[in-house]
């Protein structure tokens, strides 16, 4: 459907003038500017109707958009019967979607740029645009919505900080002699780069001086792989829709992944959905992960401490549990795991930088203590330099 609004009333207040002096007075000079006159108006508005209803556009919505981020979605031109002056798309975006400015498709132009602001992580479906038009007189300007199909993902935003997987490089290659300064890794071995191969692995000293480039190959005592365990329970969400814990918490999952990954390592996020399902997905790479942290929503019935029953007693990775309201009954899983040889990392999104005073229990943190590591995230900590400390921490017992 196609509606109108008036532009400029001058025009039409004229026509409305002469057709009453044509009623009135009958002068037939009158009645033929005025017949004129209204035939042309109708002509215009006519075939910018059609044009605009027969007017197809696609949209091609962004990729890999992290939140707090500006997003750009192309419009472009699919049909048009005949161009219309001042054509511009829109596309009608869910409320945490703010846009900015519309894309213009005017003459010649069958390509345009809407931009909006990302205010929220999460999956938007993107069902209609708003196409504007005037029409070829200037006079109304004309408007319709087009059905689309569409998705914008918008990602938890994450830090990157320092990697475990450094070496201390001692003597003149900086390979004999090399030791891990943390983590436990090991050197393997060196040859010759191949082509397609990751260029983080480069040695280039040894490069430099043989003029080839020369890869480290490397181990690592223990599994670089972990299992991040996410409480999606709403009653420990505290905060307002847009900054609460429970993003917080997304927020550090995404930063540990991606060290995690870019050291070679796999993760395994554990959470629950609203149908009270619990699932295990395994991700060697980052994107499609922080798509699935991206839809992640705190709905779920099932709790922290079932959750973690679903835990592999054999599972090899190191296990990071994220949480806002720690809970006492998490103390036999976790001394569980001690006698398992095995000390998780525990991180706790601290409700007090959210509004939420006195919910935190100091006796948990010294209950668990000896059992995990753990660490009270706040939201104005530097993310940052607190998980590279906790990361330190983590890979150096």
């Amino acid at each position: 459907m196609v509606s109108i609004r008036v532009k400029q009333s001058a025009f039409l207040f004229l026509n409305f003038y002469l057709l009453t002096l044509t009623f009135v007075i009958k002068l037939p000079h009158i009645v033929f500017i005025t017949s004129f006159l209204w035939s042309v108006l109708l002509a215009s508005l006519f075939i910018s109707y059609i044009s605009l209803y027969g007017t197809k556009i696609r949209a091609e919505f962004p990729s890999r958009l992290s939140q707090g981020e500006e997003g750009v979605i192309i419009h472009r031109m699919e049909k048009i019967w005949f161009p219309l002056p001042h054509l511009t798309s829109r596309a009608l975006l869910p409320p945490p979607l703010v846009s900015i400015s519309p894309a213009s498709l005017g003459f010649p132009q069958d390509r345009g740029e809407e931009r909006f602001f990302a205010t929220k992580r999460g999956a938007y479906k993107i069902k209609e645009l708003r196409i504007t038009a005037q029409d070829f007189l200037g006079i109304f300007q004309l408007s319709r919505r087009q059905k689309i199909e569409g998705e914008v993902v918008i990602y938890p935003s994450y830090v990157k900080f320092l990697t475990i997987l450094s070496f201390a490089e001692k003597g003149v290659e900086g390979l004999g002699g090399s030791q891990p300064t943390r983590g436990g890794v090991e050197f393997a071995s060196v040859r010759e780069w191949q082509q397609g191969e990751s260029a983080k692995d480069i040695h280039w000293k040894l490069t430099a001086k043989w003029r080839r480039f020369f890869v480290v190959l490397h181990t690592q005592a223990g599994s670089r792989s972990q299992t991040i365990a996410i409480d999606c329970s709403p009653k420990g969400v505290f905060g307002d829709l847009k900054d609460d814990t429970f993003e917080l918490s997304l927020r550090v999952a995404a930063s540990l992944s991606f060290a995690t990954i870019f050291n070679g390592g796999e993760v395994t996020l554990l959470y629950a959905k609203e149908d009270g399902s619990i699932i295990h997905s395994r991700h060697s790479s980052f994107f499609p992960l922080l798509d699935e942290l991206a839809r992640l929503e705190a709905k779920s019935p099932i709790n922290l401490p079932s959750l973690l029953t679903s835990v592999p007693l054999g599972e090899e990775s190191s296990l990071t549990i994220l949480t806002s309201l720690p809970d006492s009954s998490l103390i036999p899983f976790l001394e569980k795991q001690g006698e398992m040889g095995k000390i998780s990392l525990l991180l706790l999104m601290d409700g007090a930088s959210f509004g939420r005073k006195g919910w935190f229990a100091n006796h948990f943190l010294e209950a668990v203590k000896g059992l995990a590591i753990t660490g009270v995230i706040r939201r104005e900590d530097n993310l940052e330099e607190r998980l590279e400390n906790l990361w330190g921490i983590r890979y150096s017992i």
